[in-house]
């Protein structure tokens, strides 16, 4: 454990302190900035095919079981790092109901499952305070991007927009 927390030592480096979980639902002034409506680009998130591991969760005990890998938590604050460096402040929550639109670029023609990438983005992007929950999201609408190889994004990149639908047209 972290001196003076409950956090395992093991997932210290990789999250932060304890208060990283905090960024979801944090209570926002109306100056805080927005980003609705605003293309973000971030790096590719990690597959669902890789998104839990199996086994014990600390050395030395015998608790089994399915625990978030090690890639999904440094996306998660990567992702929340991203968006705080973007509003230089607080992230201001999208009000419901959500239209999302995510454009996938990966590094190579390999083939791709567009879908296998969609649960880490939208979870980090909630635990990052974007929206509450992603039971908010009416719409989503997913496209392959161009080609990226870039140094930046190595493993490719995504780039999203989150807007609120209008009353009128939610159905």
């Amino acid at each position: 454990m972290v001196s003076g927390g409950s956090v395992p030592a093991w997932r210290a480096d990789v999250v932060g302190a304890a208060n990283f979980k905090g960024a979801v639902g944090a209570t926002l002034g109306s100056a805080a900035p927005y980003l609705a409506g605003r293309w973000i680009t971030l790096p590719m998130g990690p597959t669902v095919n890789h998104y839990y591991v199996v086994g014990t969760k600390e050395k030395g005990r015998e608790k089994w079981g399915k625990f978030l890998g090690r890639d999904v938590m440094v996306y998660r604050r990567i992702v929340y790092y991203e968006l705080r460096k973007l509003t230089k402040g607080p992230i201001a929550i999208i009000p419901p109901p959500l239209h999302v639109e995510v454009e996938l670029s990966f590094p190579t023609k390999a083939k791709n499952d567009l879908d296998n990438r969609m649960k880490g983005l939208l979870d980090a992007l909630r635990i990052a305070g974007l929206f509450k929950d992603d039971s908010e999201i009416d719409e989503l609408y997913i496209r392959r991007g161009p080609i990226i190889r870039d140094d930046q994004f190595f493993g490719g990149q995504c780039r999203v927009k989150v807007t609120t639908i209008d009353k009128g047209e939610a159905s």
